[in-house]
């Protein structure tokens, strides 16, 4: 099973643990209402492809940027 494993909420982005790139479409704060405020998002929804979407924990990720 495919799982999420790198999450950079700056650059909108998910890198799952098979090596494949997914744009975070959606951020959502501790009250369930979308947010694009990264200090505020604690769960994301990532799209990797039109059948396959993940929903992300923000919790469990450390906070990271890609250079």
């Amino acid at each position: 099973m495919t799982e999420i494993s790198f999450v950079s909420t700056q650059d909108m982005l998910a890198f799952t643990d098979e090596g494949d790139l997914c744009e975070i479409t959606n951020m959502f704060d501790e009250h369930g209402d979308e947010t694009t405020c990264r200090s505020e998002a604690v769960f994301a929804v990532a799209k990797l492809d039109d059948n396959n979407w993940f929903t992300i924990d923000l919790s469990a990720f450390e906070q990271a940027s890609m250079h």
